[in-house]
């Protein structure tokens, strides 16, 4: 095995120098032959965080002992006596490696984690591959509870890497999001923007006489005369059913009116109106935040994992929400028309009372969408 070749040497007092250069020639020659890298240079941060400790503890007693309590400490945190870790070695292993006996080499392993505040499951001490797959790396306290941080909304997750509390932000992964969350969030914002402006133009077109009707089905108004006051932003999911819902011949009005304001749109805006126009409505489950920017949902009725983007979701949703929406793909991910409802044990319930629909059968069913997004709204005005 080759030894580490650190990237770049970490910083040690001059007077210090011939003490570290000890430690890490013994610590580099243990990693390359019984090891790995990845120990080698924890090792050689280690001895160099022990060397500019002001009062030093490894300017006395032999190098040996002090190397090999540098393996032992970070073998610690990292399980390597762990046969079902890869490399696996016992403690006895380590210290018989340097020549140090069993208790000297535990002793000053204790003296090591001490002076550099190494603790158990101690990120800053552990191999980057053990990050990832554990649990305790990523344990936070969230109202007083314990909680996995790889499932909260990613502005916790920046705060706890911003405070030191994990080693990166679990979304992004060790390589952050490689540059690509602000330029991801500036096309979203375009698409959005546009998507808003599109839907402006329809909600003008079937207001309001193709909403009333479905309005008074939902209760969001008691009579027609209702229409004249009415604010459409209250009335979101009676235009959502009036544009999307299709006729008897399979066509939605949403499709016929694009037909009429599509030829004075710039094409690239014909493009996303005809994509907003194939909408869909499903159930899906955040499965946690996507790699720079949006969440990753999982469709409960197809089966699809997809990439979404929404910033309010991004900044709120916990994994594990489902939320009932209408959904479009206007790039490499989705984004919503702007009715969402979060599913909670009262609507599902409803749902199954009123319709011929089980929450644990939905996987591979072909329900009536429309009906569902009906039947969703009326329980929400209720």
């Amino acid at each position: 095995m080759t030894r580490a070749a650190p990237a770049k040497e970490p910083a040690v007092p001059k007077a210090m120098a011939a003490h570290y250069q000890a430690l890490v020639a013994l610590t580099d020659d243990f990693c390359a032959r019984r090891l790995n890298p990845g120990y080698a240079e924890l090792a050689r941060r280690a001895a160099a965080a022990l060397c500019r400790k002001r009062q030093s503890p490894v300017v006395s007693g032999k190098k040996e002992t002090w190397a090999c309590a540098i393996i032992y400490a970070l073998g610690q945190v990292n399980f390597l006596p762990d046969k079902a870790s890869s490399p696996s070695m016992s403690m006895q292993e380590v210290c018989a490696g340097f020549g140090v006996g069993a208790s000297t080499g535990g002793n000053k392993a204790k003296t090591v984690r001490d002076a550099l505040g190494i603790k158990m499951f101690d990120h800053r001490w552990m191999l980057p591959e053990r990050l990832a797959d554990n649990p305790a790396v990523w344990m936070v306290q969230y109202k007083g509870l314990p909680a996995d941080l790889r499932l909260l909304p990613r502005p916790m997750q920046v705060d706890a890497f911003t405070r030191g509390i994990v080693p990166y932000v679990p979304a992004d992964g060790p390589g952050g999001d490689g540059g690509t969350r602000e330029p991801l969030l500036a096309r979203y914002d375009r698409f959005r923007a546009v998507t808003e402006l599109l839907k402006g133009k329809l909600r003008e077109a079937v207001w309001p006489a193709a909403v009333a009707p479905i309005a008074l089905r939902l209760g969001q108004i008691e009579t027609d005369a209702d229409m004249e006051t009415a604010d459409p932003f209250d009335l979101a999911e009676s235009i959502d059913l009036a544009l999307w819902a299709p006729a008897a011949d399979g066509t939605s009005l949403i499709g016929r009116l694009a037909a009429d304001i599509a030829p004075a749109l710039p094409d690239v805006d014909q493009q996303l109106l005809h994509r907003l126009c194939a909408a869909e409505f499903s159930f899906f489950r955040i499965e946690g935040c996507h790699r720079g920017a949006g969440v990753d949902l999982m469709n409960l009725i197809s089966g699809e994992t997809i990439w979404m983007m929404d910033r309010r979701l991004e900044e709120s949703a916990f994994a594990g929400i489902v939320i009932a929406t209408r959904l479009f793909k206007p790039d490499d991910y989705w984004i919503s028309t702007g009715v969402a409802v979060q599913m909670d044990a009262e609507f599902w319930s409803g749902l199954e009372s009123a319709l011929p629909l089980r929450r644990k059968s939905l996987l591979g069913s072909k329900p009536d969408r429309n009906l569902i997004a009906e039947t969703l709204y009326k329980l929400v005005e209720s």
